[in-house]
């Protein structure tokens, strides 16, 4: 079974800035977005065009939306969107992936593991992409 991999706004805009968001989505890993996320991808990458490339966009039932609101309630960053994606890591056993320092933070308190774009290009390097294709997308990021 593939581990469940839920990525924040910050690391779909990194994958991309970095030119390795294709290849990043070969990795061994289910993907994921919550669903509410895609209208701040509205380009690069363009949030609709993620189902396409294989990412599973996911709505989450109420009692998880009402665990969003309940986190917002008493954590005023990081942003309700972003609590989305931890939730949906959260409720689904998954990897969070974030740059966003509160978030990492909160997620850490709640049990979620948790790992930002140097674990991702860590996990890229050597099997996917070369360490100096790694270093070019990390100053290109």
């Amino acid at each position: 079974m593939r581990p469940f991999w839920v990525a924040d706004s910050s690391i779909w805009f990194d994958l991309e800035a970095g030119g390795i968001l294709g290849v990043a989505l070969q990795l061994e890993a289910q993907w994921a977005c919550p669903d509410v996320l895609l209208p701040e991808l509205r380009e690069n990458p363009e949030g609709r065009a993620l189902e396409g490339l294989g990412v599973e966009v996911c709505e989450l039932p109420g009692t998880d939306v009402a665990q969003v609101f309940e986190l917002a309630a008493s954590n005023p960053r990081p942003s309700r969107v972003d609590l989305f994606a931890l939730v949906l890591a959260r409720s689904r056993q998954g990897i969070l992936l974030t740059g966003d320092s509160d978030l990492r933070r909160l997620a850490e308190s709640l049990g979620v593991e948790v790992h930002g774009i140097f674990w991702i290009l860590d996990q890229l390097a050597g099997s996917r992409i070369t360490n100096a294709e790694a270093a070019s997308a990390l100053d290109q990021i």
